[in-house]
């Protein structure tokens, strides 16, 4: 998609897109009645924000709180509030098809962050809304090209009673995303807190390590 500020230089779009992003992410939160507390230090520039992953709501309850650019999966820029903005900005999306499609991934988070950018990446993969999926390793590459640091982020979300996290909060595999959103609108009294670890470097020789290492500063996060 063509968009009005194409012409401007890519730290020039990045600059917007982390300026922009939070004050749409406060008016989506403020418009479904989340509040939002955050507890430790705000991530430093150039750094690789590597939280855990249950709902479509960690992009703007994270996003509330720093700024920063996500890497998504392509099929969100199809769907409603989320891909306008996936789409008309520098957050980056991933269609995982082939290896050269994760290489080409993998420079572009390794190229905003080099820039100065705070770049989100859900390591899990994909949403979870019990428990954690294993951290992948992939996108660590990028850290390790850029010499950015890492970042872990506990996000988790406290429901009033009668609401059900993991079926309407939570976002799986066999939920309708409509279906599931309409549902969450009409919700009241949700709170997230988001928790800021201590930025790390990860051991080069390694990132498989490196993953688990993150998901268990994570795991400490969420306590």
């Amino acid at each position: 998609m063509r968009t009005p500020w194409r012409w401007l230089s890519e730290s020039a779009r990045n600059r917007w897109t982390s300026r922009f992003t939070p004050l749409w992410a406060q008016m989506v939160l403020h418009q479904m009645g989340i509040r939002v507390r955050c507890i430790g230090p705000r991530p430093p520039e150039g750094a690789l924000l590597a939280p855990n992953h249950s709902s479509y709501l960690d992009i703007p309850v994270l996003a509330s709180q720093t700024p920063c650019l996500f890497l998504s999966k392509a099929e969100i820029a199809d769907w409603p509030v989320f891909g306008s903005l996936m789409r008309s900005s520098s957050h980056l999306h991933f269609a995982r098809r082939s290896p050269r499609e994760l290489r080409a991934a993998i420079d572009a988070v390794s190229s905003k962050l080099a820039s100065g950018a705070r770049v989100c990446v859900f390591l899990e993969g994909t949403t979870h809304g019990k428990g954690m999926l294993p951290f992948r390793s992939s996108f660590l590459a990028a850290t390790q090209a850029s010499n950015a640091q890492v970042v872990p982020v506990g996000i988790r979300y406290h429901v009033p009673p009668g609401v059900d996290f993991a079926e309407d909060v939570a976002y799986w595999k066999d939920h309708q995303i409509g279906a599931h959103a309409w549902r969450l609108l009409g919700l009241r009294g949700i709170e997230a807190e988001v928790r800021f670890g201590e930025p790390r470097r990860l051991n080069a020789g390694c990132r498989k390590q490196g993953a688990r290492t993150l998901q268990d500063a994570v795991l400490q996060l969420l306590r």
